[in-house]
């Protein structure tokens, strides 16, 4: 497949759609991931991409999707064609559907990049057009900002060199032009606070509950074990439908995805969990 993009902006393009994800609400711990590939098919309310490293991905389209073109500019599901590169974010679902959250639409041809880096802003000089960045591998870059310079941002108050200050953070992507210098043809910008922060997870399973009691539940693993999970004020739950909003919507034989911190003891706190119909099998109905 031609038109494939390099590691560099790659990884510049999943920075900035990290950047870009919008604030969860208090509380709130979806399982978000984020990556790029090119669109092989379309159908009614989902599309197939095929990333770079040749994997296969449906993600379904629904009212929480949001589509943009590559200057940030609103678009809809209907411009997305087939051979369309797309970056962007989504949420893998109780069930392990995929459904797109922030789509990116980057078109069938990928911007060249000579350059990628991520870091801190140390200097800011708009007399200039420039401004300095210490990669997070310890190198002091400065960037030169033309008219072909596009700023993102998680709530889009950085629009030109006159927004930034020293230390945020960035990640750019830039050109080298023919005298050596590095002009930035993009740059997801914003404070350190803006990068969605994760929660403590040390397990991640999905199978079927096969009991709940009082505060905790037991899931059977897809390989066979059998695990117990505690929850608490702070587990979150979600489910496709809504219908499960804590422990006590939890039933043997529902499927389930547990997302869990070890607290030593031999506990397993559930930090989110994702339930959905019954699973066929012994203690789940087959319908």
């Amino acid at each position: 497949m031609s038109g494939k993009l390099g590691k560099a902006a790659i990884v510049v393009l999943v920075l900035a759609a990290a950047l870009a994800v919008p604030a969860l609400a208090e509380g709130e711990t979806p399982v978000f991931g984020r990556g790029l590939g090119q669109v092989t098919d379309l159908g009614g309310d989902s599309f197939t991409v095929e990333t770079r490293s040749g994997q296969i991905r449906t993600l379904h389209v629904d009212e929480a999707t949001t589509f943009e073109d590559r200057s940030g500019a609103p678009s809809t599901f209907a411009d997305v064609e087939v051979g369309d590169w797309l970056a962007g974010t989504y949420e893998r679902e109780a069930e392990g559907t995929l459904s797109a959250r922030r789509v990116v639409i980057l078109g069938p041809e990928l911007p060249r990049v000579d350059v990628r880096a991520a870091g801190e802003i140390t200097a800011v000089n708009p007399g200039s057009s420039t401004f300095e960045l210490h990669t997070r591998q310890g190198e002091d870059l400065q960037l030169v900002v033309t008219e072909d310079t596009r700023f993102r941002s998680r709530d889009g108050s950085i629009q030109s060199i006159g927004d930034l200050r020293r230390g945020m953070i960035a990640a750019v992507a830039a050109v080298r032009g023919g005298d050596g210098v590095l002009e930035a043809r993009f740059a997801a910008v914003g404070e350190r606070d803006d990068l969605p922060v994760r929660p403590n997870v040390d397990v991640r399973v999905a199978g079927r509950i096969t009991s709940v009691e009082g505060s905790s539940f037991a899931v059977e693993t897809l390989a066979g074990a059998e695990k117990m999970f505690s929850v608490d004020g702070s587990t979150v739950f979600r489910s496709r439908d809504g219908s499960v909003e804590g422990i006590e919507d939890l039933r043997p034989g529902m499927r389930a995805i547990v997302a869990a911190e070890d607290l030593g003891n031999g506990e397993w706190r559930a930090v989110w969990v994702g339930a959905g119909r019954p699973m066929p099998g012994p203690g789940g109905p087959t319908e």
